[in-house]
């Protein structure tokens, strides 16, 4: 096993704030934080789409003083009391990422140099937790009494922001990380690979140096080998790339771009992957929206969380960010790594849930205001009958005495002696008698072809 080279690793802290108040952030940031052109090699080979998005829809801003959070004596203690230098490298610094779908990103880049493999595993281990097993304490050599860890930086790089109603994500930091290795080391070479496979592994997974680990030769996230000196594998926490120097061709001494290999992995590579990041936590966040709204009930706020999720789908998930192949490949691993495909189709899945759920609502309530408007459309209709056989019946009998005589003969038997029927008790008695008759006929038809049907 060959001892790491450079370990660059960007120690990155998702998080959630308001996005309603996206537009007044950079003001709170003060003058600590710049709003700038992100680094030449972040947008380049960028394709159009991705990079208005990236530097235009997202917010990026860099720490205008990182030496003053990371001086240049400051050392790491990890396990087994191993204290290791820590530096920001050439090109790095603190990033800030705001999005105006409601999710910050925030980076730190640091470096111990070179180091033993089992090191450099528990310096991202140890730097990337914030609680539960113990954070690496960083000290200045002449004040290690005023320890502090990454997680202790990262809260008060995020204090002015405290305000925005930030939430965090998680307990610990992400990772991206590079660790480069030299040309002795052949990635596509069993014996290599052996070693090489649990190393990469761990490092994606930010897994302590004593953990089990992977058998030998294998990645237990997704991961691709992209060349001969570049193995990248990407987990649900970080993201890491084991590369190697190329052997020099044999007229010349050594290789030029073995020097800048690393910067252009470590900053190239780092584009695609952020974008995949920023996907999967805006779905996470419009997931955490719908159930809020399934408990709510809002349609309202359901209809503008489904255009959100349009909006985004158009303007932030993109099949493809680079015209360059391996930056291509290597999207698509993270997109596999993070699992942003499933979590885009669990999304929708989840609205179209809710849309249903709704809909079946909408239309139980809408059979019902039919029922009732039914029910009240058939009083109406039997008070209308009843009304119209009263008002047939006063119309016929009112001024027809021969009806009259008629009638009064054949109720003369049941009369009591002496008892007549005067004919305007007979035109009322008529009434009522035909009114219910009306409503009597107009129920029994409606309760027939109610059965019928």
């Amino acid at each position: 096993m060959a001892d790491v080279k450079q370990l660059h690793t960007r120690f990155l802290f998702p998080f959630f704030f308001d996005r309603g108040r996206w537009g007044e952030m950079e003001v709170a940031l003060g003058s600590d934080w710049k709003r700038q052109e992100p680094p030449r090699l972040y947008r380049e080979e960028l394709l159009q789409h991705a990079k208005s998005f990236l530097f235009e829809d997202i917010a990026y801003f860099r720490f205008s003083d990182p030496d003053r959070l990371f001086p240049k004596s400051l050392t790491a203690a990890l396990a087994n009391s191993v204290i290791v230098p820590v530096k920001i490298p050439r090109g790095g610094g603190v990033e800030l990422f705001l999005t105006q779908q409601g999710v910050g990103i925030l980076a730190i880049m640091l470096s111990p140099g070179d180091v033993p493999t089992a090191v450099a595993l528990d310096f991202n281990y140890r730097l990337a937790r914030k609680s539960s097993a113990p954070p690496a304490k960083l000290s200045v050599s002449d004040a290690a009494d005023e320890a502090f860890t990454l997680g202790d930086v990262a809260d008060r790089l995020l204090e002015s922001l405290m305000a925005f109603g930030v939430r965090h994500l998680q307990s610990q930091f992400s990772v991206y990380t590079v660790a480069s290795f030299d040309d002795k080391v052949v990635l596509d070479d069993a014996a290599c690979v052996a070693w090489a496979g649990p190393f990469l592994s761990g490092l994606a997974q930010i897994e302590e140096a004593t953990h089990a680990g992977a058998r030998a030769g294998a990645v237990d996230v997704p991961n691709r080998l992209m060349n001969r000196c570049h193995w990248a594998a990407v987990g649900v926490l970080g993201a890491a790339h084991v590369i190697a120097d190329q052997p020099p061709p044999s007229w010349a001494d050594f290789l030029p771009f073995n020097n800048e290999r690393i910067y252009r992995v470590r900053d190239k590579y780092f584009v695609p992957y952020v974008l995949a990041l920023v996907q999967r936590l805006v779905l996470i966040r419009i997931a955490e929206q719908a159930t809020e709204l399934m408990r709510s009930g809002d349609g309202r706020g359901l209809r503008e969380l489904r255009m959100d999720l349009l909006k985004f789908g158009v303007g932030g998930r993109f099949s493809q960010v680079s015209s360059r192949q391996a930056l291509h490949r290597y999207y698509r691993l993270v997109q596999e790594g993070l699992d942003v495909r499933d979590a885009w189709t669990d999304v929708r899945n989840a609205l179209a849930d809710l849309d249903a759920l709704n809909l079946a609502s909408n239309i139980a309530n809408n059979l019902g205001v039919i029922t009732r408007v039914q029910h009240a459309a058939h009083a109406l209709e039997y008070v209308i009958i009843s009304v119209y056989c009263a008002h047939l019946w006063h119309m016929f009998a009112a001024e027809n005495k021969g009806l009259h005589e008629i009638v009064l003969q054949a109720l003369a038997p049941v009369l009591p002696e002496g008892r007549t029927l005067p004919h305007d008790w007979f035109v009322a008695w008529g009434v009522l008698f035909f009114a219910g008759l009306g409503w009597a006929s107009a129920y029994l038809y409606n309760h027939r072809r109610a059965r019928q049907e």
